[in-house]
């Protein structure tokens, strides 16, 4: 169960769902094990978890900034937006 699509307009153009956690799913995978295996407050732990941290976010700035750049997009070619 899902979305097939990100957004369909009225004039039946589509926009794909970009996956960018599935993109980067295998590196984070990659630093959360190494994460895992860091004694708990060292020093090295916290390195780990920066490094979490970072992937993570990095992923949220991608999604955001795809959702601006599609609201703007139809922004620009719209004449009239309406939600129902």
């Amino acid at each position: 169960m899902g979305l097939k699509e990100f957004l369909v307009t009225s004039e039946g153009e589509s926009v794909p769902i970009p996956q960018y956690y599935r993109k980067y799913q295998q590196r984070l995978k990659t630093l959360q094990k190494r994460l895992s295996r860091k004694k708990k407050g060292s020093k090295r732990c916290l390195k780990a978890l920066i490094a979490v941290a970072k992937q993570h976010k990095k992923v949220a700035d991608k999604r955001k900034y795809f959702h601006f750049k599609t609201a703007n997009d139809l922004l620009l070619k719209a004449e009239v937006i309406a939600q129902t």
